[in-house]
């Protein structure tokens, strides 16, 4: 691939892996982002240049330019491009570029896909294949979003505003499929269906295909996929996770196939749909021809990717977590709940974006069943701009009847009534793709007497 490729929003969760992978393999890469942030700054310590703000004169000498989805098409600097002939591509393209010239395993799904593309990558790495992989957050153990390596690529597939079409990977694992978010862009389900359909019969006739059967949803996928098709799950599928434990942050499961065990799996993260997550990945590994027993000691030791259950504190516990929509936002809780069994959990909520929380404010009325307190602020807009009658008090609404909450806008005040009111044993949850992670930040230096 010709360089330099020039990348609008560098800093990005799916831009900066994308960038690194192609700086590693060689490429002269320029980019720039609209603010600095720990992604620009590691980029620019890989020796890659970045521009805070945007302007035509940053496209000087670039082959191509790739732009974030949050860039809109009037931006000066794409039309400037436009206007000298150079290809804009989204960011779908230039993932399905970078997964064209290797084996690659696309990880897809409405929920799940950052921590099984994560787990998948780890699990390859183990297993003796030295895989690259791009993931929408950052991995521990790679501390950044992406790994570069000589095998086999790992790449999770965002499906927000359907470009997953423009990707073809040779293998494909589908964690879930519902309509609870992006309705702005799909209207229906039907129209998602299709959407992951297109994206299923891109996959090769000798790679593989893992659904999760306990997805009724993906599992109507079968009869799309090309080549060899799998199945997962907790209770069903030719991979099965059967959770034995799950106490705190530790959980364990049998991993069977077709009823003949494989082996005892231990993971550091809670939850049930974390040991689908991870049978997922065990099941890709072996697929690959991964040695089993070095792939399940590295799962026994994975870290986690930022903003995933990311723990602030130890005692009281508290967790940040990105998730942003109501199936989400159940899960994690779930997760906390079946691990400590008897706290009084205190789950801060930061709505993401005007759109979201007019089409799903609705679905919260149920998600928040497993806090015994819920805080909800004001909505991180990111790159919107407010719609009428849309504000947080549509989701303090919808829970009020299930559940005590409180509207506090700032996240300043919610750190301050948090601490005033934490108890021995509590757990504090701050939850949202925003900057609600602050609140665990702030609460947890207070809490170790250091200066907020």
């Amino acid at each position: 691939m010709i360089g330099p490729i020039h990348f609008m929003g560098i800093g990005g969760a799916g831009m900066s892996g994308m960038a690194e992978m192609l700086h590693r393999r060689g490429v002269a890469v320029t980019g720039c982002d609209i603010r600095e942030s720990p992604a620009t700054w590691r980029l620019t310590n890989l020796g890659i240049p970045v521009a805070i703000g945007h302007a035509p004169e940053h496209l000087a000498g670039a082959t191509r330019l790739v732009a974030s989805r949050a860039v809109p098409a009037t931006d000066p600097e794409i039309v400037a491009a436009r206007k000298r002939g150079l290809p804009v591509w989204h960011r779908a393209e230039m993932l399905a570029a970078l997964l064209a010239d290797r084996p690659a395993i696309g990880v897809a799904g409405t929920h799940g896909k950052t921590t099984t593309a994560a787990l998948t990558a780890i699990a390859l790495t183990a297993g003796g294949l030295d895989p690259s992989a791009l993931v929408g957050a950052e991995v521990r153990e790679f501390e950044s979003h992406a790994r570069c390596g000589s095998g086999p690529i790992v790449a999770e597939v965002d499906e927000s505003d359907g470009s997953l079409r423009h990707v073809r990977a040779h293998s494909v694992i589908i964690t879930s499929l519902d309509l609870t978010d992006h309705l702005d862009h799909y209207g229906d389900l039907q129209a998602l269906m299709e959407t992951f359909t297109s994206f299923l019969r891109g996959a090769s006739t000798d790679g593989f295909v893992l659904l999760c059967a306990d997805h009724p949803n993906v599992l109507r996928l079968r009869a799309a996929a090309p080549g060899r098709v799998l199945t997962y799950g907790l209770s069903d599928g030719d991979y099965r996770a059967r959770v034995l434990e799950q106490r705190g942050a530790r959980s364990r499961f049998l991993l069977s196939r077709g009823g003949r065990e494989l082996a005892a799996v231990t993971l550091r993260l809670p939850g049930r749909h974390n040991a689908a997550n991870a049978a997922a990945a065990l099941a890709a590994g072996l697929q690959m021809g991964g040695a089993l027993t070095p792939m399940v000691d590295a799962l026994a030791s994975f870290r986690g990717v930022r903003r995933r259950f990311e723990v602030y504190r130890e005692s009281p516990l508290v967790v940040d977590d990105y998730a942003h929509n109501p199936v989400k936002v159940q899960a994690f809780l779930r997760g906390l709940r079946e691990g400590w069994p008897d706290a009084r959990i205190i789950a801060v909520f930061q709505p993401h974006r005007y759109s979201r929380t007019k089409t799903t404010h609705a679905a919260y009325a149920g998600a928040f069943d497993d806090a015994d307190e819920v805080i909800v602020t004001n909505i991180y807009a990111a790159d919107e701009a407010p719609l009428p009658g849309v504000s947080s008090r549509l989701i303090v609404d919808a829970v009020g009847p299930r559940r005590p909450v409180h509207w506090i806008p700032r996240l300043e005040d919610v750190a301050l009534d948090v601490r005033t009111r934490l108890r021995p044993g509590d757990i504090v949850a701050t939850i949202g793709a925003g900057d609600v992670w602050r609140v665990s930040e702030w609460l947890a230096r207070d809490l170790e007497g250091v200066p907020v």
